[in-house]
């Protein structure tokens, strides 16, 4: 999946902007909007959720390491399984986004313990 717009699209829905250069995307990147949707139950009162995207690198890459230090591996992403952070529904907790790092532009860290859902281009 090279050269297919990952990057444009993912920009065109979180920053309202479209690039218009192609530079290739070396280094996964994490994304994040927040939005409303309709809550179950109680349609009338939308929820504001996080949307986490993840743009990668092209699936044919190979070889070398990415900025992040981790070796070009795409099957990286397609984990779909992942343990739950114990104090990620916590009812005691007060803040949002209390249970998780802040982001980091030295290590690639989503802040959902597995991928829920995939966007494929070809």
């Amino acid at each position: 999946m090279a050269d297919s717009g990952k990057t444009s699209l993912i920009n065109s829905w979180v920053n309202n902007a479209c690039p218009t250069t192609y530079v290739p995307t070396e280094d996964p990147e994490l994304y994040y909007r927040a939005t409303r949707i309709p809550c179950p139950g109680d349609e009338e009162n939308p929820m504001t959720v996080l949307v986490e995207l993840e743009d990668t690198y092209s699936w044919s890459r190979s070889g070398g390491e990415d900025g992040y230090g981790q070796p070009y591996d795409a099957a990286t992403f397609l984990e779909i399984a992942g343990k739950r952070s114990s104090n990620m529904f916590s009812s005691g907790t007060s803040k949002p986004m209390s249970g998780h790092e802040a982001p980091s532009r030295t290590k690639h860290s989503p802040i959902t313990p597995s991928r829920e859902g995939f966007f494929i281009l070809f």
